[in-house]
């Protein structure tokens, strides 16, 4: 517990996650590392999806970039990247995503939520980096699913299908750090 919180009731664990991204048949992640989704990441390193490969890339919209071009190559990824991230590349995201029509399934954690806010609806932390994200999200016509705890773990697959149906961005808020 940290602050009176009891985090594990809006973490979800890594492993779940992954789960899902193996049933649904994802072949790369493309990310820029990400402390809120260090589980995440960390599990894709010590081979927990053998078949799923991982790359690492500078910056966000290279790694939106380098999820265009793996679909357009026959794979299926997924672009994993923190909320500061998602905002530095907006401009790929509309390029690709938007306007190519390429599915962009983003997972994008929420670096700089206050505990005080987990529960909550992230609009109202006072926070604009947390605060600003399903505004933002909305202006730009992407659905979004927020994954505010473990109750929540399914949007990650709805998530995931809708971007691959519909060819288009869809993004997995996730609430808070990913667990172990």
């Amino acid at each position: 517990m940290r602050n009176d919180i009891d985090l594990s009731k809006y973490s979800v664990a890594a492993r779940h996650i992954l789960d899902i991204f193996r049933a649904k048949q994802i072949t790369h992640v493309t990310t820029v590392p990400d402390y809120a989704q260090f589980s995440v990441q960390m599990r894709l390193e010590e081979g927990y999806l053998p078949d799923t490969r991982v790359m690492r890339c500078c910056t966000e919209d290279q790694a939106v970039e380098c999820a265009a071009g793996l679909w357009i190559g026959g794979k299926k990824p997924v672009v994993i990247m923190q909320n500061q991230g998602f905002y530095a590349s907006i401009n790929a995201i509309r390029a690709v995503g938007i306007d190519a029509k390429l599915p962009l399934p983003l997972m994008i954690g929420p670096w700089g939520r206050e505990f005080a806010n987990l529960g909550k609806d992230p609009r109202t932390s006072r926070r604009r980096v947390i605060a600003m994200l399903e505004p933002v999200l909305d202006a730009m016509d992407i659905r979004y699913w927020r994954v505010e705890s473990p109750a929540d773990l399914h949007h990650v697959g709805a998530a995931l299908d809708h971007a691959y149906a519909m060819n288009a961005p869809a993004a997995i808020l996730l609430g808070a750090y990913t667990g172990w």
